[in-house]
């Protein structure tokens, strides 16, 4: 049985009241989790580093694709970065990934 499936068996026995506290604190958890993982990609980056991120705007033209970007200022909680294309956009900055340009070796001859 997995740990998932004993959590739920255990949920079953528990009044409204006591699931509404664990609903809470489930709800914290998840808040954390969230923060933390944003506060070290915020770590991470700078305004006018090169990202890539993949657009989920359903509105814009790129949706679903994963493209390039530029930030333009990192905020709290969210940073404002600008596409090759021109759009611009409002993401939570754990959903930027710095973009490494492969550097070139003159021993080896190769991009690493």
């Amino acid at each position: 049985m997995s740990s998932f499936s004993k959590v739920l068996d255990l949920l079953e026995d528990l009044d409204e009241d006591e699931l509404l506290r664990v609903n809470d604190t489930v709800v914290a958890m998840v808040k954390h989790k969230r923060h933390s993982k944003n506060v070290t990609a915020k770590a991470k980056l700078s305004v006018g580093d090169t990202v890539t991120i993949t657009i989920h705007n359903k509105k814009s033209h790129l949706h679903g694709q994963t493209v390039q970007a530029t930030i333009d200022s990192i905020g709290r909680t969210k940073a404002k970065i600008t596409t090759s294309t021109g759009e611009k956009f409002s993401t939570p900055c754990s959903q930027l990934t710095k973009f490494e340009q492969p550097q070139f070796n003159p021993l080896t001859g190769e991009f690493e």
